[in-house]
């Protein structure tokens, strides 16, 4: 006895996907609205007097505009180009092989250069490691619009450096900038809760996003959402550059007496 059950592939409609960039949309604007109606309603002398969330100061909220404006931008491009890359690959004729190898470049790219990615921010400064992701990214995205072997083995690389660099880049700057402005540490958390709402609304926007560049009808839909990545890349280095300020640790090597005592010694 055989039995046969017929598979269904079920679909949302296109209209369903703009809802869902519209409303992601919607939500992040709704929170910068609210940031902004806070900062004309307070006064930006209140460091003393506030009580509450609902009071911070317009310096403050100003700082977080500018931040999380540039954040947001960072998680829309990662949402763009992390959705098709195994169609990409499949649309470009790639064999499992390939793919597998390309996959597992990206992974040990991560492995490899994310350890050390937060001691180089550190060292050669924060902001300059945020526009370094927006330069991979938009190398990586650039790249991947090739059907070569090795200009897409360098994209999948890039991007796998750019996506380490994301995890650990914004959020340190945003902690140590908060610091050097003397900004309570409470506060810290208003921005926390804004950047995951605002991250989660970006990411399935922008996938929503991407699955609507994807079947747009023209031969290069697989690549579309790249180029929209590399757009929102180019943006976000702007917004950087414009906006922020360079924060890095400084670095004291402490050398304990006892050793300058024994070079002393042995030099004379």
């Amino acid at each position: 006895m055989v039995m046969i059950i017929d598979s269904e592939i079920w679909q949302p409609p296109q209209w369903f996907y703009a809802f869902l960039v519209c409303s992601c949309g919607a939500a992040i604007c709704g929170r910068f609205h609210f940031i902004y109606k806070r900062s004309r309603m307070t006064s930006p002398n209140l460091e003393s007097s506030v009580n509450s969330f609902m009071n911070l100061p317009s310096s403050f909220l100003t700082f977080q505009r500018s931040f999380l404006s540039a954040y947001f931008l960072a998680s829309v491009a990662e949402g763009l180009q992390a959705v098709y890359g195994e169609f990409l690959y499949r649309q470009y004729g790639f064999a499992r092989e390939d793919m597998a190898l390309l996959f597992a470049s990206g992974y040990l790219a991560s492995l490899f250069f994310g350890t050390f990615l937060g001691c180089l921010s550190d060292f050669i400064g924060r902001k300059k490691a945020c526009i370094m992701f927006c330069v991979l990214h938009i190398i990586g995205s650039l790249a991947m619009q090739f059907n070569k072997y090795y200009s897409i083995w360098m994209g999948t690389v890039s991007l796998a450096i750019a996506s380490s660099l994301f995890s650990c880049t914004f959020e340190t700057w945003m902690a140590a900038e908060h610091e050097k402005l003397g900004f309570r540490q409470e506060w810290l958390s208003d921005t926390f809760w804004t950047m995951s709402f605002g991250g989660a609304a970006s990411s399935l926007g922008s996938s929503a996003l991407a699955n609507t560049l994807v079947n747009w009808k023209t031969d290069h839909g697989m690549t579309l959402p790249l180029v929209a990545a590399t757009i929102v890349a180019v943006i976000c280095a702007i917004l950087i550059v414009k906006r922020w300020g360079e924060n890095m640790t400084t670095f004291k090597v402490k050398i304990p007496t006892t050793v300058l005592l024994s070079t002393h010694l042995m030099a004379g």
